[in-house]
């Protein structure tokens, strides 16, 4: 009897344990719940486990409330064919989804043949259609519209829309059509926004935001089209397909913004994508950008902010800019890093901002309206030491890169051609550096209309342009120089060194002279080679190989090679080496200056003080020059074969009665000199040519 009790009790808990399932057990099933329903009904008996109205129907409503109480991960899916149009329209609030995994699921019921989800959910009697707090959802295949917002959420690792066939859902709501708000982390968003089928606009009232994320964080914004949304303008709350406001570490990537799905038609947004105190927000890779009404990426106030490998403006079956900035910057903080993008059509600048300690690399930046970079700051590196990060600006109808009261910032190893000026400082610009000592870090700068680079404005000084490369192509064959002045220094810039004695500039073949100061004081020309490679190119500047002109003094032009220049009117003897035109006090030193147009040397209009030539008396190949200058003037002794200077031979001293005398072996065959004042430093034009043999 004992034993077949035993038996009894086994039999009947394992027949409990078959009935009730452990709660481990348990949790690990799913409901699943079809609403087969367009009506509002709620459920019946909320927890039952069965959706449910009392009429026995299961509508949307009645399967999240079962969803939220079932305690296990839920899918709601849609039946075929609603009772009704398959639209549901909600009188009040649909219960906020609670429970964690939860799938709204109606991507089986996508309309292939009109190319939009099949079931929609709109209503004009509440602000938002779906409310989710709880974590792990997803939500696929449904139209929205009607409403201001069409999903907030609040949770983690959300999922809303999709990749796959019938997932996307498509948002027409006129305020935002996702809201991510409140802290919730890693939820993915792919969707259309604005649109029904990528190719028109739908967005009611010209909506405002396509995704608005405010105060949430890690999430991933992918695969979207955003068009349309064009709302009312504001200081704080732009209409933008995009906005991310007080939050960080998100990622946009692949999708487009402001153009059809097929990427030939414009269906602006106000802005692109709108930044505000975004840190650490990715901007990449592949979004296409393009077509919207404003900028296609607008950054306020954000550090740590990445844009990379996106197009931004394009031209598919013409062009299709966006209508304001490219990428707009403004009181950036620290670390902004622009690479690898394509900026080009914008009806304004490619790149225009005020940051400082960005990193702005290998763009290819083109036929924009405005410049491809305006910058202010400072600390900012345009370009780079290889070919991995030289950007490439050209054929922009503003200036190539313009800094504007920016100091201490490096442009470096960028191709920079057809544009206004090539590189312009001015207006607080101090210093600064163009090009640099390595190879990589030299600019290529060449066939802009104007100059290649002007510094201007008597607030804009030291800055440094060393080993840029001016007016000739990257194969070294053929001259293309700027249409003005290879370097220009205007209105009062001071202070700036144009080469250094061991990385000089090349500067070629330019349609006025190769260096020109206007107006301003104290600048260093040095260790340049213009017109000449220096080992038998010629690529002479059009007029004058330098040019010093007006009030500006005591400039200082030392051991460049000058030659060649002067070439714009053939051998008229005309356009000089170095020419100073009315400017006083300025040094030429131990230069090579030979086979100019005119004269090596010229002063006019009082140019350093008319500061006569040495005259030479006696001299020979290998023994004493004599001579007469000024008293007390230094002397320079040059060779050359005819009447300039090609090879400097060492410097004498006037005595106080104006004699001097040098010895020493010289090339010849010619030998002239030129006599610099003690105190002024007004250097003389070469004197006439004594001829001494080889």
């Amino acid at each position: 009897m004992k034993s077949q009790r035993i038996q009894l009790f086994v039999i009947f808990f394992a027949a409990i344990f078959i009935l009730f399932p452990s709660r481990s057990e348990a949790a690990t099933r799913a409901m699943t719940y079809t609403v087969n329903s367009d009506t509002d009904a709620p459920d019946a008996t909320p927890g039952n486990g069965l959706c449910a109205t009392s009429g026995g129907n299961c509508t949307l409503r009645a399967a999240i409330q079962e969803a939220n109480l079932d305690g296990v991960p839920s899918t709601i899916l849609f039946a075929t064919r609603f009772t009704g149009a398959n639209t549901i329209s909600p009188a009040t609030d649909l219960p906020t989804l609670t429970e964690n995994n939860t799938t709204i699921d109606a991507s089986n019921q996508f309309n292939h043949l009109d190319d939009r989800p099949g079931v929609e959910l709109a209503s004009s009697s509440v602000d938002y259609l779906l409310h989710i707090t709880s974590d792990g959802n997803v939500i696929m295949g449904i139209y929205f519209g009607g409403t201001p917002i069409g999903i907030k959420v609040a949770g983690n690792n959300n999922t809303i829309g999709g990749s796959g066939e019938g997932q996307r859902n498509v948002f027409q709501n006129p305020e935002s059509g996702v809201y991510l708000y409140s802290g919730e982390y890693h939820s993915v968003i792919s969707n259309y926004f604005g649109t029904i089928d990528g190719e028109t606009i739908n967005v009611a009232g010209s909506g405002d935001n396509g995704i608005y994320v405010e105060y949430s964080h890690h999430n991933t914004l992918t695969d979207n089209l955003i068009v349309g949304y064009r709302g009312i303008d504001s200081s704080l709350f732009p209409p933008a397909g995009i906005v991310i406001y007080y939050a960080y570490h998100n990622l946009v990537s692949n999708n487009i913004i402001g153009m059809d799905k097929w990427k030939t038609t414009e269906l602006g947004n106000n802005i692109g994508i709108y930044l505000h105190h975004a840190d650490d927000t990715d901007i990449g890779s592949s979004n296409f950008i393009a077509g919207n009404k404003s900028h296609g990426i607008h950054a306020v106030t954000t550090e740590s902010l990445s844009i990379f490998d996106n197009e931004i403006g394009c031209y598919t079956s013409g062009a299709h800019g966006n209508g304001g900035q490219g990428i707009l910057l403004e009181f950036m903080g620290n670390g902004t890093s622009i690479f690898n993008n394509i900026i080009r059509e914008n009806s304004e600048s490619g790149i225009w901002g005020t940051a400082d300690y960005s990193t702005i690399q290998d763009n290819t930046i083109y036929s924009n309206i405005g410049h491809g970079i305006y910058l202010t700051g400072s600390h900012n590196l345009i370009g780079g030491t290889d070919q991995y990060e030289s950007n490439s600006v050209f054929s922009n109808d503003g200036n190539g890169i313009y800094l504007n009261n920016g100091d201490y910032n490096q442009i470096s190893g960028n191709y920079v051609y057809g544009n206004e000026f090539g590189i312009l400082l001015e207006n607080n610009s101090n210093n600064n550096t163009i090009g640099g000592t390595s190879v990589g870090e030299k600019n290529w700068i060449h066939e802009n209309i104007l100059d290649g680079i002007r510094i201007q404005g008597a607030t804009t000084h030291s800055n440094l342009v060393i080993g840029n490369i001016i007016g000739i192509d990257t194969a070294w064959t053929n001259p293309v120089g700027n249409g003005h002045h290879g370097i220009g220094v205007y209105d009062g810039a001071h202070n700036n060194q144009i080469g250094t004695n061991s990385n000089g500039n090349y500067v070629f073949d330019s349609g006025w002279s190769g260096i020109v100061i206007v107006n301003s004081p104290e600048n260093i020309v040095e260790g340049n080679l213009i017109g000449t490679d220096g080992v038998g190119g010629s690529w002479g500047n059009g007029y004058y190989g330098v040019n010093i002109v007006g009030t500006g003094n005591d400039n200082q032009v030392n051991r460049n090679e000058i030659a060649f220049n002067g070439t714009v009117n053939g051998l008229d003897n005309n356009q000089s080496g170095v020419k100073i035109d009315g400017s006083t006090g300025n040094m030429i030193s131990r230069n090579s200056i030979h086979d100019n147009d005119g004269p090596g040397i010229q002063l006019v209009n009082g140019g350093n003080g008319s500061m006569p030539a040495p005259i030479i008396d006696l001299a020979s190949c290998k023994g004493s020059i004599e001579g007469t200058a000024q008293a007390f003037s230094w002397i320079q002794i040059f060779s050359d074969a005819g009447d300039e200077g090609r090879f400097w031979e060492g410097t004498a001293q006037a005595n106080a009665s104006g004699s001097w005398s040098w010895t020493g072996a010289v090339r010849g065959p010619n030998i002239t000199a030129t006599a610099r004042d003690h105190i002024t430093n007004d250097t003389s034009p070469f004197s006439g040519a004594f001829p001494v043999g080889s």
